[in-house]
């Protein structure tokens, strides 16, 4: 390696870790607290989440609704850029975010029908179905109203505005 080459890949590489250390520093303030009691309206009684030593969440709660509020709290917690990125996937509105660069992911699934499909399905749901979907989209709109959300560090850099409330719709 010649003397050229070695500076190129030195100013690479100290580009990259740049970038890396700015990315984590833009993150640090997003990431959720994930000790600590949390004062969370919506629920019915109280409910525990315990984090094992992997950071996988252990729910226990006195009702099935709020084990299913508090999965979709620690879901919105955990990964809520996914799951942005999925509603916006499956409702064919990705372009909104990442430009005429999404259209023909946008298309696709619009001709694929997942928001109809969807749809159809919300609508043929039985009540017990209906009941877990809204107890889940009550756990992941208490974590975007709560003071310690912020848009993913992901969405954050390229535009993206505070997400809409999750819907019933949006899970299926």
């Amino acid at each position: 390696m010649d003397g050229a080459e070695f500076v190129r890949r030195l100013v690479a590489g100290l580009a990259a870790d740049a970038a890396q250390a700015l990315v984590r520093r833009l993150d640090r303030p997003r990431l959720p607290r994930l000790d600590g009691t949390f004062e969370v309206r919506g629920l019915d009684g109280s409910v525990e989440v315990i984090r094992d030593r992997f950071g996988v969440p252990h729910i226990y709660a006195g009702s099935r609704r709020d084990a299913l509020f508090a999965q979709g709290f620690v879901h919105a917690q955990d990964r809520f850029c996914q799951m942005e990125l999925d509603r916006r996937f499956g409702h064919g509105r990705v372009a909104e975010v990442f430009g005429p660069a999404a259209l023909p992911l946008d298309r696709a699934a619009r001709v694929l029908g997942f928001g109809r499909t969807a749809a159809i399905d919300l609508e043929q749901a039985d009540d017990a179905l209906r009941a877990a979907l809204d107890a889940y989209g009550d756990g992941v709109n208490a974590w975007i109203r709560s003071p310690g959300f912020r848009v993913p560090v992901e969405l954050a850099l390229v535009g993206a505005p505070r997400p809409a409330p999750w819907t019933a719709l949006d899970s299926l």
